[in-house]
């Protein structure tokens, strides 16, 4: 992968237009400051819900991939008798890649 995905933390808020009562979407925003600009907005999400709980877990995305990478890294001990902890390292690894194309 040539270019880094945008540096967490993010960050889900839910976006109401003005002549509406409820939330339309919810944006994910890539800087730390409530209200953020609508050019850090990373993602929208739309359609049905869980609208709020799928945007929180795009908002987690830079987090998780870096505790997975730190357990990926420390995780597997090499001993055969942890066949469970290799099972789990070699999914990490596939989610890794899928997230990061290495």
């Amino acid at each position: 992968m040539t270019e880094k995905p945008t540096p967490g933390p993010w960050r889900a808020e839910p976006y109401t237009p003005s002549k509406s009562t409820a939330p339309t979407s919810w944006c994910i925003y890539a800087d730390n400051d409530a209200g953020g600009d609508p050019e850090d907005i990373i993602a929208e999400v739309y359609g049905r819900e869980p609208m709020k709980e799928n945007a929180r877990l795009i908002a987690a995305a830079p987090d998780l991939l870096k505790y997975l990478i730190e357990f990926e890294r420390h995780a597997w001990d090499g001993d055969p008798r942890h066949r469970e902890a290799d099972t789990l390292c070699q999914r990490a690894r596939a989610a890794i890649k899928a997230a990061t194309d290495e």
